[in-house]
């Protein structure tokens, strides 16, 4: 999908895939980077953008081997660099976004491996379409290019973690969807009691 593709107006209310298009596209135009870079990153669709914000410049779990025409490219590192730059972006653009609606906490209490747990994540697949990821202390969940729920997770006075402040979007308004992500995502030990 490309800009010129986008349906508009975009749907107010929603981090949508056409809304971090037009972000990515104007970031595009207004940023500063050499000419040579542009080829590498000029054609990103959702999948490629949702990635960037997801797991940074990389596009995939540093723990994930991978081969890319970018790591062969005389330029790698400005193109990293500019993505990095991009990704940064995004994801601030993401958390500061006027459309987050306050929503009931989910009541959780995290001891710091199942907070390290959280933190890491998983990559998700078609049984568990729904992820997370992290951004200084808020969590967000994703699927296939929207951008869902937002949770700030804080540390307790008895060294536990738990969830102070929750958002949505009017994309997925459920307040089930935080509670399922955490009772059914692929973490590395369980995140809560069955």
């Amino acid at each position: 999908m490309n800009i010129q593709d986008l349906p508009l107006p975009l749907k107010r209310g929603e981090i949508s895939p056409e809304l971090l298009i037009t972000w990515y596209a104007e970031l595009l135009d207004h940023m500063v980077y050499p000419a040579d870079v542009r080829p590498y990153i000029e054609d990103y669709d959702e999948w490629n953008i949702q990635n960037l914000i997801v797991w940074g410049e990389n596009m995939m779990p540093s723990d994930w081997p991978h081969d890319r025409d970018i790591d062969v490219a005389p330029n790698c590192e400005e193109i990293y660099h500019t993505l990095k730059r991009i990704s940064h972006v995004l994801r601030t653009r993401v958390c500061h976004w006027s459309g987050w609606k306050s929503e009931p906490i989910t009541e959780v209490a995290w001891d710091a491996r199942q907070y390290a747990a959280l933190k890491k994540g998983y990559h998700p697949d078609m049984d568990m379409r729904f992820a997370t990821y992290h951004e200084r202390c808020n969590f967000y969940i994703y699927r296939s290019g929207y951008i869902l729920k937002k949770f700030h997770v804080k540390r307790g006075t008895d060294g536990l973690w738990y969830i102070t402040k929750q958002y949505t979007t009017a994309k997925e308004s459920t307040e089930h969807l935080v509670s399922d992500v955490l009772n059914y995502g692929y973490w590395d030990i369980p995140l809560v009691k069955r």
